[in-house]
């Protein structure tokens, strides 16, 4: 009868054969070590390449991006249509999906946003950010400070009632939004803050983090895996998070290096606001004519500027006619290299915060400022779309843009190991080569907004509770009753100007608002005071 002998290794079968002239126990082991390996080998070459490969590809679509166009919002939410194109406008009822909630102490409603920032295409969560800047002590990484909101005039607080403060801050208002400084000297009191889109790729890819701060809106999973699964999900079914906490900021692998590690990055993003330091008025402004929008609210030029749909350009250096009906001015249209929007995104830091200097040097080519006749190192730690070279290019240009051809793409350099490491070898000759890292981030102008007196203005002396929940206890929603009128303000019951100071209610008024008309609220003697 014959036997039928299963071999399971190379050694279990020299043993069943038993033969003397066939490889040692240990030789055999050896042979199989060395066949182990190289299959081990190939596989991390098969695995390393398909890598590389998924990097390659997340290249190809984000330059098929750059090519189609440049960074900014590309769509909000959409959830009408009609018999017409523009009855489906990107700009909705509110440009970018503006909204307001006032009744909170520093919280600017905006909604979600399909952005392109450098060929990442990402979208974000329902943002409602907080007026928040990078701080001004520390380079800690995304650490941030309040911005301060701007006094009350001298001349406002020296009356002698509440009935002529009121009165005498309403001049001030009349003299901003006539632009008159010769009514009243309103310019210390009404400051600009450019409120801007960061986003770059991060290094924590294990640990959820939350890109901003807001009051009302954050992230809801428990890591980036379970978010991407909800936003396959949501992206599947058609569905959407009812408190739109959902965002979809891609992974991506940044690097397979000669060892075979894959290094992965995470985009985020955060919303920041910075306090302007150059000159600007509201005739810098002037209203970008969007037909579309027009068309659906069935309004002019005027009357569009006035809206919440209005979307603005501003002034590359001077401008004229101020229009007081529209708080718009007039500028003429030209090309610039540099212009007042170039100056003030200088203004404002990378990840690395305020008084950070960086030095880009890659390439050989120390990068210098545009705006400058004597030649000045570019600071490459603050948002900038264009520097200059001290050598001319294969074009005879010494000028350069950021993007290849976006032309609202700000970059910024970052020490942070925080932020996702890109390196490259140059070399030029034989045996000469030179090893180039940096990490940057990137930003976008979202909106300029003034601050006003109103943010600090407090006639009544109301008592501010950092407990939310004071106000409202025990069934007080704002009535106008001593039982009902909220005690005293907090951060989500931030009421303080009195009633007096508005004519009328608030106009244009959207459903994601959330501030009211009037309420009431108890001052520090229990009397009710009623506010907007």
């Amino acid at each position: 009868m014959r036997r039928l002998v299963l071999c399971l290794s190379l050694v279990s079968c020299a043993l069943a054969a038993g033969t003397t002239n066939t490889p040692t126990q240990d030789q055999l082991v050896m042979q199989l070590m060395q066949k182990m390996q190289q299959e081990i080998t190939k596989l991390q070459k098969s695995v390393n390449g398909l890598a590389r490969q998924t990097m390659l590809q997340q290249l190809f679509v984000e330059e098929r991006i750059r090519s189609d166009g440049g960074t900014g919002v590309k769509q909000i939410r959409n959830t009408r249509s009609g018999t017409r194109p523009w009855h489906n406008a990107i700009a909705g009822p509110n440009a970018i999906g503006i909204h307001e909630h006032s009744n909170y102490d520093r919280t600017v409603g905006l909604g979600e946003l399909n952005v392109v920032m450098n060929g990442v295409d990402f979208r974000t969560r329902h943002n409602d950010y907080k007026l928040k800047m990078p701080s001004t002590t520390s380079h800690e990484y995304d650490k941030v400070e309040d911005i301060p909101f701007p006094d009350v005039p001298p001349s406002v607080t020296a009356k002698h009632n509440i009935t002529e403060q009121i009165a005498e801050l309403q001049e001030y208002f009349k003299a901003f939004h006539n632009q008159d400084p010769r009514h009243r000297d309103y310019e210390p009191y009404f400051k600009p803050v450019m409120c801007y889109m960061e986003g770059a790729w991060t290094t924590d890819t294990q640990n959820l983090q939350e890109p901003f701060e807001s009051d009302r809106h954050h992230i809801d999973a428990t890591s980036w895996f379970d978010l991407q699964e909800k936003v396959r999900f949501t992206s599947a079914s058609g569905g959407k998070s009812n408190l739109e906490n959902y965002s979809y900021l891609p992974t991506t692998i940044v690097n397979v290096t000669e060892d075979g590690d894959i290094e992965y990055a995470q985009w985020n993003y955060r919303i920041l606001c910075h306090p302007i330091r150059s000159d600007l008025k509201l005739s810098d402004f002037e209203p970008v004519d969007d037909l579309a929008v027009r068309l659906i609210k069935n309004t002019n030029m005027t009357q569009y500027a006035k809206n919440k749909a209005a979307r603005f350009s501003i002034a590359p250096d001077y401008s004229h006619r101020y229009h007081a009906e529209s708080q718009s001015g007039e500028f003429n249209d030209k090309g610039y290299l540099y212009g007042r929007l170039d100056k003030i995104m200088m203004e404002i830091p990378g990840k690395d915060n305020y008084n950070s200097f960086i030095q880009d040097d890659a390439f050989e080519l120390t990068k210098v400022r545009v705006d400058t006749k004597n030649t000045t190192t570019l600071n490459a730690a603050r948002y900038h779309r264009r520097y200059k070279t001290l050598q001319k290019g294969a074009m005879g240009l010494t000028l350069r843009n950021r993007g290849f051809s976006d032309p609202m793409l700000y970059v910024a350099e970052t020490k942070s190991p925080r932020v996702a490491k890109m390196a490259v070898k140059d070399c030029h000759e034989k045996n000469t080569c030179k090893y180039y890292e940096s990490r940057h981030s990137y930003a976008m102008p979202l909106e300029i907004i003034w601050l006003t007196p109103l943010n600090a203005w407090n006639p009544y002396n109301l008592t501010f509770h950092n407990n939310n929940h004071i106000p409202s206890a025990h069934g007080r929603n704002g009535g106008t009753s001593a039982d009902k009128a909220y005690n005293g303000t907090s951060h989500n019951a931030y009421y303080l100007t009195p009633t007096e100071f508005f004519h009328g209610g608030e106009t244009q008024k959207d459903p994601a608002d959330t501030a009211k008309n009037s309420v009431g609220v108890l001052d520090p003697s229990g009397h009710v005071s009623k506010m907007p």
